[in-house]
């Protein structure tokens, strides 16, 4: 069944672009192991930059810093991403702004983050790392607990 988007099926949130603001992988060639489990920090940083009657344009920082030190911590590898999301955000609905600002910014960049690490790892000669999917609800309501 064929649908066309019309008016009343677009979100009130617009995702204009991102970039990548740095990305830094370091190898450890003395790695020792086979199987090691994922140890991913995460951190995001909201900022609104502009509002022009009900337009709101959000910047959303996303950084990643995966198997941190790892030839202490014996990973193959450690790999920090920071990536910078741009938004339009339509609505005169203050309670639901922020919301839609919180939450779904998040999972909208995060497959990219994922991407990224992905295409990353693959083209480094190591095991490409695939980031599970990740519940961003679940993950903000324990990081606000």
């Amino acid at each position: 069944m064929e649908k066309k988007i019309n008016d009343d099926s677009k979100s009130q949130l617009n995702f204009v672009n991102y970039k990548i603001d740095e990305l830094v992988f370091t190898d450890n060639e003395n790695f020792e192991s086979e199987k090691v489990k994922i140890d991913m920090q995460f951190n995001k940083d909201i900022d609104y930059i502009e509002e022009v009657g009900s337009l709101d344009r959000v910047i959303v920082t996303l950084e990643a810093d995966i198997f941190n030190d790892p030839i202490e911590n014996n990973y193959p590898f450690n790999l920090y991403i920071k990536m910078t999301g741009f938004f339009e955000l339509t609505t005169n609905d203050i309670k639901g702004k922020d919301i839609i600002i919180n939450r779904n910014t998040i999972a909208i960049m995060f497959p990219y983050l994922r991407s990224l690490v992905s295409t990353i790892t693959a083209n480094s000669q190591v095991p490409p790392l695939i980031i599970p999917t990740i519940n961003i609800n679940k993950l903000l309501d324990s990081e606000e607990k």
